[in-house]
C-alpha cells in the first residue's frame, strides 16, 4: 500500500510558495493535490528525476491561496493521505506603516539613551556633594577680636581702653 513519507511547503519565486510531497508503494503510486482553488483531484506535477524505483515525488508549484493543501498517494493496494497548511501574514500595506515602526523603535531608543544618560547624572552627582572618605571641610569662623600677631610692627600699637 502506498505511504507518504515526505510533505512540505517550500519557498518559491516571488514571496510564491511550492509543496512538495514524497510517497512510496509498490506498485508505484499516484500522486494528486487537493487544496484551496485546487478542486477535488487536482493533479501534481511530477518532479523531474522522480519516479523510479519505488518513490514518487510530485510537486504544487504555486500555493496562491492559505489553507489546506492534501497529498493523496494511491495505488491498487490502497490510499495514503497528509496535509500541510499554509497561512501567510498578511500585515498592513504600504509605506507609511513600515516608516511609522521604524521611527518608533529609533524613537524608543532615544528614549532609553536619555533615562541611562539622567541616571548617570544623577548618580555621580550626589557622590561630589558627600563623599564619605573626606572630612567635611571647617569653615573660618568670623571673630569679634582682631588677630594682634599679626599687625605689622611699624604701625602704631592699637589703643586700649580699660574701664
Amino acid at each position: 500500500a502506498p505511504r507518504i513519507i515526505n510533505i512540505s511547503v517550500l519557498p518559491g519565486p516571488a514571496h510564491a510558495f511550492r509543496a512538495l510531497c514524497t510517497a512510496e508503494g509498490e506498485p508505484p503510486p499516484a500522486l494528486a493535490w487537493s487544496g484551496p482553488a485546487l478542486g477535488n483531484g487536482s493533479a501534481a506535477v511530477p518532479s523531474p528525476g522522480q519516479g523510479h524505483g519505488h518513490l514518487v515525488t510530485a510537486e504544487l508549484p504555486a500555493l496562491n491561496h492559505d489553507g489546506r493543501y492534501t497529498c493523496t498517494a494511491a495505488n491498487s493496494l490502497g490510499r495514503s493521505e497528509a496535509s500541510v497548511y499554509l497561512f501567510r501574514f498578511h500585515g498592513a500595506s504600504g509605506a507609511s506603516t513600515t516608516v511609522a515602526l521604524l521611527l518608533g523603535a529609533l524613537g524608543l531608543k532615544a528614549l532609553l539613551l536619555l533615562g541611562v544618560l539622567a541616571a548617570g547624572v544623577a548618580r555621580r552627582r550626589p557622590e561630589h556633594l558627600n563623599t564619605p572618605d573626606t572630612p567635611p571641610r571647617s569653615q573660618a569662623q568670623e571673630s569679634n577680636y582682631e588677630n594682634l600677631s599679626q599687625m605689622n610692627p611699624r604701625s602704631p600699637p592699637a589703643t586700649m581702653c580699660s574701664p
